[in-house]
């Protein structure tokens, strides 16, 4: 008996015990609602049925575009829920605007899901509901200045109501896609804590909740992602701006870790942990005094587009109309954020092996200054010690790359600037005429400003450098404050220093560097690729990549008019004012500016005097840097200088020219002019000599169609050293092997 007594006890108390637990477990989290109509463009006035597979659940939702999980307008209906969508409502104290905003979340108890939010934009009604200098509800701050930040309201009726646009005004607004922010005002125009009235606030103590949605005016996939959200910028961060711009960070605390989705398609990535949403602020039509006439919103992205175009790392954009809380706010764009996020997924490795070097100090012109945004400036300065110390000799030259003294492969330096991105990087600012990056004539070019640079600490490459903020460039007249226009001289920086280590920058590094002959050479190799034969700043192709983005916006550009195209402009700007600016560059700045940027560079002998040997074939000259031939094609290469010097080449893939400047054992001397046949895929590399001086080279690879499939990798060898290397004396990651072997009859190039 007593036994039993004692087994009937112990199973009472774990049926107790595990009862007690039960009843202290955390509810699982509910399902996130449902929606019936999907986010877009409509109108008429419908209802949506929001509903949850939760068993008893209450959907708890906003029309005031606040979170529902917290606000206190916040309204509640069994699910499923029917709620109309107007825009002319103010239920849920929302504001009459063009775009409905309905953000939900399922309950159950006590228990909360995630907010899911879907805006619905009426365009029919963007002209009643965005009336010029009202406000859209009490709750958004008045017109003018406020705390000190101006605010600019409304569709300017005289673009609305004109017969040149009233009819284009739907197309306009959906000809590129939308991005749609959500947040409580207060977020937003709060006095004390609101960012875009506090929109010099920087760091995560600025960073507010919203929901983020991308609709797409084909209907095509978007989303909807809530995230952190910041003003961006620098200078244009001040009140007297009525059009910031935005950072938004997407982070776990928020909802999803990363925004997972392919916003620039096969161009880039799809998943990041942060993207710009930046505007003009210079020559903008919402900006005060900074010559909104010239407003193209195309300054900045052709830079970077550019360096795309000649095949180095850049940053992405895409063009976006823009609504808060479902008020048009204008035309912006997104740019990828050049961080070691950004490198890791385009670079590989981790972000921790990254180092991020750029320009902080904003805030004050005087006290613009480097900093480490992702690792620590330690290889920065390294550059740096060797700038002090010059490069007159090719000691340091060789150093910056990786190299010993004499030029050769050293397995303890590593590789400390990419000098091809750097000269490039360094072209495009001279083409451009950008007088504010990465040195600043605004602050007499004393001091660095606008750059990035990105170094992989177990890489090969060196530090990268990123056009950013090219917004004074592309002027064919006097720009804002210092600029000159179209015969702006960046080559040349009369009077150009810099103080010290915190100072430094990719300009004064690539000034140093001009003292060396091997980057001279190199640098004017580079020039003779874009500035002539189709390459991509020569007048035709520079136009053709600029018309490209224009193209992107013209008809979207009628709704930045309306919004905000009678800011500061009087009379205001128009589709015509934009176009009227974009043919100002293409008429009377690309055709001219090669030509002019050359000439500054011949003067600082960064281009020689003589041009590289002309490729010919039956007497039509080769224009592209490859060709598609037949066996037996007759190339002639001549010399454009008349009697002075002669053609040096090679078919061997290498430089007739050799480090130091004698002609190198395997190239052929041409004389004024030499005509062969090419009977397999050849690369021909030429170059004028004239005694010590070397014209840039010309190079052309020729192909003849090779069984390219007859070509098989046989081995991958990764890390070869890992098993003998001990420490750090060797870079193991300069290295890696690929066996190659050809399998048919027929020889194949390979270079």
């Amino acid at each position: 008996m007593r036994s039993k007594n004692v087994k009937v006890v112990g199973i009472l108390f774990i049926v107790l015990t595990t009862a007690v637990f039960s009843s202290l477990k955390p509810q699982a989290i509910p399902e996130v609602p449902e929606f019936s109509v999907n986010r877009g463009f409509y109108e008429s006035i419908f209802d949506v049925i929001v509903s949850s597979q939760t068993p008893n659940a209450v959907i708890k939702y906003t029309l005031d575009c606040s979170d529902p999980r917290t606000s206190p307008n916040a309204l509640t209906q069994n699910s499923p829920a029917t709620i109309r969508i107007d825009p002319e409502s103010t239920l849920g104290q929302r504001a009459k605007t063009p775009g409905v905003t309905l953000r939900a979340c399922t309950m159950v108890s006590d228990s909360l899901s995630e907010s899911i939010t879907h805006t619905y934009l009426f365009l029919n009604k963007i002209g009643t509901l965005s009336p010029d200098g009202i406000k859209p509800g009490s709750s958004w701050p008045n017109p003018g200045s406020t705390n000190g930040q101006f605010i600019d309201y409304g569709m300017d009726p005289n673009v609305l109501n004109n017969p040149q646009y009233s009819s284009l005004i739907d197309d306009a607004l959906l000809s590129v896609p939308t991005i749609s922010i959500a947040t409580d005002l207060k977020n937003l125009f709060d006095p004390a804590t609101g960012i875009y009235m506090n929109s010099d606030g920087d760091g995560i103590e600025w960073e507010r909740p919203s929901s983020i949605e991308l609709i797409n005016p084909d209907g095509s996939e978007g989303f909807q992602i809530n995230a952190g959200i910041r003003i961006r910028g620098g200078w244009s961060r001040h009140g007297d701006c009525p059009k910031h711009a935005f950072r938004l960070f997407f982070r776990s605390e928020y909802g999803k870790a990363k925004l997972k989705f392919p916003l620039f398609g096969s161009e880039g990535v799809d998943e990041f942990d942060k993207i710009d949403l930046r505007t003009s602020q210079n020559y903008a039509w919402s900006y005060p005094g900074h010559m909104g006439e010239y407003n193209i919103m195309n300054r900045d992205v052709f830079s970077r587009d550019l360096q795309r175009e000649i095949g180095r790392p850049y940053t992405r954009s895409r063009y976006y109309h823009l609504y808060i809380d479902g008020y048009y706010w204008g035309l912006f764009q997104t740019q990828e954020r050049s961080d070691a996020r950004f490198a890791a997924s385009y670079f590989g490795g981790k972000t921790e092996d990254y180092d991020v070097v750029k320009v902080t100090g904003w805030w004050d012109p005087n006290s613009y200054t480097i900093t480490a945004t992702d690792g620590n400036l330690d290889t920065w300065r390294v550059v740096w010690n060797l700038c002090v110390s010059g490069f007159q000799t090719n000691t340091n030259y060789f150093r910056l790359q990786g190299l010993n003294p004499d030029g050769t492969i050293s397995p303890t330096y590593k590789v400390l600037i990419d000098l091809d991105n750097l000269i490039d990087y360094m072209l495009i600012i001279f083409f451009a005429g950008n007088y504010d990056s990465p040195t600043s004539k605004f602050g007499g070019d004393q001091g660095p400003n606008n750059f990035f640079g990105i170094y992989n600490r177990n890489g090969i490459d060196g530090f990268k450098f990123f056009a950013h903020d090219a917004e004074h460039s592309l002027r064919t007249t006097g720009g804002e404050g210092p600029g000159t226009g179209l015969y702006e001289n960046r080559v040349n920086i009369q009077g150009m220093s810099v103080g010290g280590f915190s100072g430094f920058h990719p300009q004064w590094l690539h000034h140093r560097l001009s003292s060396n002959i091997e980057y001279r050479i190199r640098f004017a190799d580079h020039v003779y690729k874009h500035f002539f034969n189709q390459g991509r700043m020569t007048p035709q192709k520079a136009t053709e990549l600029f018309l490209s983005r224009a193209n992107e916006i013209k008809m979207a550009i009628i709704g930045e008019s309306a919004r905000w195209g009678d800011t500061y402009l009087n009379p205001m700007g128009t589709k015509e004012l934009w176009q009227w600016a974009i043919d100002d560059i293409v008429n009377n700045y690309f055709p001219y500016r090669t030509e002019i940027v050359l000439n500054q560079l011949k003067q600082v002998y960064l281009y020689p005097a003589i041009n590289p040997p002309v490729f010919k074939n039956n007497d039509q000259e080769i224009l592209t840097s490859s060709i598609e031939i037949e066996p037996g094609y007759l190339l002639k290469l001549q010399n454009p200088n008349g009697t002075t010097g002669a053609i040096q080449y090679t078919t061997n893939g290498q430089d007739p020219r050799l480090l130091g400047g004698s002609i190198s054992s395997s190239a052929f001397d041409g004389g004024d002019q030499i005509e062969f046949p090419v009977n397999a895929t050849t690369v021909i590399k030429a170059r004028i000599n004239n005694g010590t001086t070397w014209s840039a080279l010309h190079e052309i690879i020729l192909f003849t169609g090779e069984e390219i499939g007859n070509l098989i990798i046989t081995e991958i060898h990764y890390h070869t050293l890992d098993s003998i290397v001990v420490g750090n004396t060797i870079n193991d990651n300069k290295f890696e092997i690929l066996a190659l072997k050809k399998i048919g009859r027929t020889t194949i190039t390979i270079s």
